[in-house]
């Protein structure tokens, strides 16, 4: 009669250290490559973010709000880093105030990776015309476009940050909103009498210093490797017509 053969202790405990093995290199991989994701990726996130509170006034009838906040690591790890957050959050005539939407857990950027309110007021002009055809630019171009890069990152940081060589986000942008009314339409600065009711300043607003839009940066150390610019178009809005 053929004997069947088992799996021997040494060989089971072989192949599951090699599984450990493959589960701690691709958890590293996994968590630079997260880690790495730039702005441009996540103007996607702060977008829907923005869409869900509209869309839940409008469907709700009720004043709905994107809060962007920026948060500290609870934890405390020196190799955390903090980045920003976003909660969508509702207006409670029970309650008099804001409270988050059951269900809609927080969102959090990937650390390093903030969200500021606006836009730099002044960036360095083009140094010439995009050229058709980057592969023909000469050495001297190429260095000419490079220092512009660098000078716009320069820019972007003395706006997002507190001063040069300070890895904190400056005070403007530790807590502001997005507001849409009932009617699903953005409340602007000029809303004083309706922000007012809601417990907000103009100031608290998006587009309150005139550039109604988002800077999204990465911070690696003091200085801002990456950034994206998201214009927000304040008439953009969802109304419901019942004929």
């Amino acid at each position: 009669m053929r004997s069947i053969r088992a799996f021997t202790l040494v060989e089971m405990l072989a192949v599951v250290s090699i599984m450990l093995i493959l589960l701690g290199v691709s958890y590293g991989i996994l968590t630079s490559l997260a880690q790495q994701t730039g702005p441009d990726a996540m103007l996607v996130t702060v977008q829907a973010a923005v869409h869900n509170a509209r869309d839940y006034a409008a469907g709700r009838g009720v004043p709905a709000r994107i809060e962007f906040r920026f948060t500290d690591p609870s934890s405390g790890s020196s190799d955390q880093m903090p980045s920003s957050t976003m909660r969508l959050q509702y207006w409670s005539d029970e309650f008099r105030g804001w409270t988050d939407v059951p269900g809609r857990e927080p969102i959090a950027l990937p650390q390093g990776m903030y969200v500021c309110k606006g836009f730099p007021n002044a960036l360095p002009p083009l140094p010439g015309s995009v050229p058709d055809d980057p592969t023909k630019l000469t050495d001297e171009q190429v260095q000419t476009w490079q220092a512009y890069e660098q000078d716009v990152l320069d820019a972007v940081r003395d706006y997002a940050l507190k001063s040069e060589g300070s890895p904190d986000l400056d005070d403007e942008h530790d807590q502001f909103y997005i507001v849409y009314g009932p009617e699903g339409y953005p409340l602007t600065p000029q809303d004083a009498t309706r922000l007012a009711a809601l417990n907000l300043q103009s100031g608290e607003l998006v587009g309150a210093t005139g550039n109604a839009g988002l800077t999204l940066v990465r911070v690696s150390g003091s200085r801002v490797s990456a950034y994206a610019f998201y214009l927000w178009n304040q008439n953009a809005g969802t109304r419901l017509i019942f004929e």
